[in-house]
């Protein structure tokens, strides 16, 4: 019998598809960003003065599609090559592997 080894963690942690930091960076900006907005909307009313909430939607319309491409390239598992190389052992290197270990 042979089996197919890899070592280490495969797959690392995500949320919605985002590296698990790099998803709460995501959601920080985008809170960032909705609460320039509210505060120019609250300034608008107030005093006429616009700017901080055009701001925040041409921001938002810029920095966040940037950041979801960037943070979608994170994703991609580079632990192994493109071409998914992969060692297949018989299972007497299997066990002889194990038991040296274990003496450890």
């Amino acid at each position: 019998m042979k089996y197919t080894i890899r070592k280490g963690l495969e797959s690392p942690c995500k949320i919605r598809g985002f590296l698990s930091s790099d998803y709460w960076i995501l959601v920080a900006i985008i809170a960032a960003i909705i609460i320039l907005f509210v505060l120019g909307l609250r300034s608008g009313i107030m005093n006429g003065d616009w700017n901080l909430s055009i701001i925040a939607f041409i921001g938002a319309i810029t920095i966040i599609p940037i950041m979801v491409t960037k943070f979608k390239k994170n994703v991609r598992n580079r632990k192994f090559d493109e071409i998914k190389r992969e060692f297949t052992i018989s299972n007497f290197q299997l066990n002889h592997t194990i038991r040296k270990n274990e003496n450890r």
